[in-house]
């Protein structure tokens, strides 16, 4: 276990494949969506991902998909990862 603390930062930009345009009668809209996702730990370990994926957006709830590429990684206190799969729902309440 490592002592180390962690900062994370993600940017992402999103564009809105379908419908061309959003209303309030818009049951749902599906967005193309590109991420730079950064670590770094006190202890020296950095990393930093891009991250192409879908997303649909509901009235209600939210699903996305994408997979994280490795740009740069920086990493002696632990394993470097190849690809990873991020899949993410969220609701709205």
């Amino acid at each position: 276990m490592s002592d180390a603390d962690l900062f994370c930062w993600d940017a992402a930009y999103l564009y809105r494949v379908t419908p061309a345009e959003f209303t309030a009668e818009t049951d749902g809209a599906w967005y193309a969506l590109c991420e730079l996702n950064g670590l770094y730990e006190t202890n020296g370990d950095a990393e930093l991902f891009v991250s192409p994926g879908l997303m649909y957006e509901a009235a209600r709830w939210t699903l996305e998909l994408s997979v994280q590429v490795p740009v740069w990684q920086s990493l002696d206190h632990r394993p470097a990862a190849e690809y990873l799969l991020s899949v993410g729902l969220r609701f709205a309440w």
